[in-house]
């Protein structure tokens, strides 16, 4: 249909929007779409404008939200940078079940059904998302076994990644797995980045599990917990684009978020956060270890 004003053509039905519930069974109900999460977020505004001006909005509503909107810039500065973006995300992912790219066309309304199966599909090459306890209990064991002995792999991703950052930033992050160094490690480790048994580092998981091993830029070793988003942010932009394990399906899905990240300070609190909840922390020996205490995340 064709959406109030004419500003936005064919909206596909199923489409996920917003109404106001005071005029919603009015012929003229005023409806709000947005075809990403960021036309979202730069133009919501209009809806307690449209409110303010609802003939059928009670007007105690109206006196409530003059309120609010006093308080609302005072609110804003007692909160962390970038907590109203991830609100807006949340939000969208809610109207449309994790889809952050965007709004199908009406000629295709199952695109986003095919998007959809494309990154469940896509994801089944990467590490599952970490219940935090279990994978801080994982790591602590492996900075203790041989090189010798086996151990289990742990995703950098945690479960609550997804409700905190953009699509790009978690699909990143499940491409990265964490490790504590062992003696062949050592020996594979650059002159230039010392390192010690049992020190953490961060790998591509797909050159991980190939023949040869991850090398080269597919490692870092992060010099403290604070440093792991930058050293994800070179595994990304100097690995990742061109490695020669990591499946099509998923090169073509990350070419497809690129410029959708979170906002960096947001993402730096973040990092620090998750790498609590896995139980890593900054060592007197230098670099990042594992067995710590487990920090939770914060909840929603």
């Amino acid at each position: 249909r064709k959406t109030r004003g004419g500003k936005r053509q064919d909206v596909a039905v199923g489409y996920g929007g917003l109404q106001c519930i005071h005029c919603a069974k009015a012929p003229s109900a005023r409806k709000f779409f947005w075809s990403n999460v960021d036309r979202l977020a730069n133009s919501f505004a209009g809806i307690p404008d449209h409110v303010l001006t609802c003939k059928m909005c009670p007007e105690d509503v109206t006196e409530a939200l003059l309120v609010l909107k006093g308080r609302h810039n005072a609110q804003m500065s007692l909160l962390p940078r970038g907590s109203q973006k991830q609100f807006f995300r949340r939000m969208w992912k809610r109207l449309h079940a994790g889809d952050i790219e965007g709004a199908p066309a009406a000629s295709d309304s199952s695109s986003s059904l095919k998007r959809s199966s494309t990154i469940t599909a896509a994801s089944d090459s990467s590490l599952p998302a970490n219940e935090s306890n279990t994978a801080a209990e994982k790591l602590k064991k492996a900075g203790t076994v041989s090189s010798r002995e086996k151990v289990e792999r742990v995703s950098l991703a945690v479960a609550q990644d997804k409700d905190w950052l953009s699509d790009l930033d978690c699909f990143i992050r499940e491409q990265v797995e964490v490790f504590c160094a062992n003696s062949t490690d050592v020996s594979k480790a650059v002159e230039y980045v010392p390192v010690s048994p049992g020190q953490v580092g961060l790998r591509c998981i797909h050159c991980a599990k190939s023949d040869e091993g991850a090398k080269g830029d597919a490692v870092l070793y992060p010099h403290s917990v604070s440093g792991i988003y930058e050293s994800v942010r070179e595994l990304h932009r100097l690995h990742l684009h061109d490695c020669p394990h990591l499946p099509i399906e998923l090169k073509s899905e990350m070419s497809k978020m690129t410029g959708s990240s979170s906002l960096s300070s947001v993402l730096r609190r973040y990092y620090v956060q998750a790498a609590g909840a896995l139980g890593l922390f900054d060592s007197d020996e230098g670099g990042v270890r594992a067995g710590g205490r487990v920090i939770p995340m914060v909840g929603k």
